[in-house]
């Protein structure tokens, strides 16, 4: 089994990450378009497991030329999974922003 020596990974699941992460990509940056012909300036993401994914995601070639930023936090959900903005950085410029405290789902009580 080869591995990818920067991530420790297997290179078929270096290559399953890659593609999943175009296709994400792909999607994302075609959504509005027959409305509004180029790609959203802002998307809001969820079940995103970091920062270092939403990196890999915007460096994709379907997302780069955009030139994205994120305003991402770090979230106590025990899943370990967190949302974020991606923002296109040419036309939006966010202000501040802060992580809010989560509320508990009443749900699974």
């Amino acid at each position: 089994m080869t591995t990818v020596p920067l991530m420790g990974l297997t290179v078929g699941l270096q290559k399953y990450i890659t593609t999943t992460y175009k296709k994400i990509a792909k999607v994302l940056s075609e959504i509005g378009t027959d409305v509004t012909h180029h790609a959203p300036d802002i998307i809001g993401v969820a079940e995103i497991e970091n920062d270092a994914v939403l990196t890999d995601l915007i460096n994709t070639p379907y997302l780069k030329k955009y030139n994205y930023g994120i305003v991402h936090y770090e979230s106590p959900d025990a899943r370990g999974v967190d949302v974020a903005l991606l923002y296109k950085q040419g036309v939006f410029k966010p202000s501040s922003s802060k992580s809010a405290p989560s509320i508990p789902d009443q749900r699974r009580r």
